[in-house]
């Protein structure tokens, strides 16, 4: 009893004699940590749940962020107040700058670049077909109004003439000169549309012709086609890797009604963490999509998502990404089945962990090695 009476009294004095920072913030006092003693388990001394919001604030609203000291923070649990959680998670997962003043610069750019790559990536023929139907509409539509504009003109020119020959006497001919200068016309006219047939049927029909020998170079685009630079094939592809995803995300927390409800809210919570995880496959397609991989985006996901900030929580989807992407960069080479045997994979870092198990658990890691885990 004494023990904690003097741990609390010691709190208390550090909480009173606050440090100062270079910028003129209060420093919060280090937390305060007990050395375990082999005879019994010394207990963390309780420091009051204001207290430490009051901490990370400081923290984080200071001109420039210190890391050490928000990790430090953290590994004794973060608060869920005032968005907290979220917004050092992206500070420590190194999504965010330690300089506030360089935030809004970059989620930004981060986010616009999210959203060009989910345009470019996520292949959909049938739009992609209505996309070139509606712009070969369009350029009908301007070559239309261009022919329209260039007749009028014409018309416009000829009716000026008229009414100039019209004016003058000795410009108006006799009937017989007329009447041989129609006939005249008349044949040429015949020559001139003969020729034009003769030459379109010419262009449509000769093998050798400019526009038959584009029209062979250019192939069909099908949903039997096997070329890899065709809509459909890469559309089937990416439906093999987008089926593995679905069936990992709808097993993901079945507990949790924010990713397996049946409401509007929870479909859409399904919907952006399948997108985010496809766009992960797609732009690592040496890595692709591991089974487990919902289960390290799930958590980070769900604090971006339910932050209280609105604007944050808008724009989830993205930030989600690339701190999932940070994340995995850290260890990577786990979800490698070439590299499983080497120095960095995944039966490595298990063999690590047992002997740690031995070493600080002994009981746990006999129960592991007879359980078999």
């Amino acid at each position: 009893m004494q023990q904690y009476a003097k741990a609390a009294k010691e709190l208390l004095d550090n909480v009173a004699k606050l440090t100062i920072r270079q910028d003129g913030a209060p420093r919060p006092p280090a937390p305060i940590i007990l050395q375990a003693s082999s005879s019994a388990e010394a207990p963390r001394p309780y420091v009051p749940i204001e207290l430490r919001v009051s901490q990370f604030k400081q923290e984080l609203l200071a001109s420039r962020i210190n890391l050490d000291d928000l990790r430090r923070l953290a590994y004794q649990g973060i608060p869920d107040r005032d968005g907290l959680r979220a917004m050092t998670w992206k500070l420590l997962l190194g999504y965010l700058p330690p300089d506030p003043s360089e935030w809004d610069e970059l989620l930004a750019r981060k986010r616009t670049e999210y959203l060009l790559f989910c345009e470019d990536l996520i292949v959909d023929p049938k739009k992609k077909k209505q996309k070139l139907q509606q712009l070969q509409q369009q350029q009908e539509l301007q070559q239309s109004q261009q022919g329209s504009s260039s007749s009028n003109a014409s018309e416009a020119a000829n009716s000026s003439s008229t009414s100039n020959t019209a004016g003058d006497p000795l410009s108006q001919p006799s009937s017989s000169s007329s009447t041989y200068q129609h006939s005249l016309n008349s044949s040429r006219d015949n020559s001139s549309n003969s020729n034009s047939n003769s030459s379109s049927s010419r262009s449509v029909d000769d093998p050798l012709s400019g526009n038959a020998q584009l029209k062979a170079d250019v192939p069909e685009d099908h949903p039997l086609s096997l070329q890899s630079t065709s809509t459909w094939h890469t559309y089937f592809k990416d439906n093999e890797i987008m089926e593995q995803i679905d069936r990992d995300v709808m097993r993901t927390h079945p507990d949790m009604h924010f990713f397996s409800g049946d409401t509007e809210e929870a479909e859409q919570h399904r919907r952006e963490m399948k997108r985010c995880l496809f766009m992960f496959a797609k732009l690592n397609p040496g890595l692709r999509y591991i089974q487990g991989m919902n289960e390290l985006l799930a958590p980070v996901y769900y604090m971006f998502k339910t932050d209280p900030d609105t604007t944050s929580a808008r724009y989830a989807e993205a930030d989600s990404f690339y701190c999932f992407v940070d994340l995995i960069s850290e260890f990577r080479d786990h979800f490698c089945q070439q590299l499983d045997n080497s120095s960095s994979g995944i039966k490595a870092t298990i063999s690590k962990l047992v002997e740690l198990l031995h070493v600080h658990d002994p009981q746990l890691a006999e129960h592991i090695e007879k359980n078999k885990v």
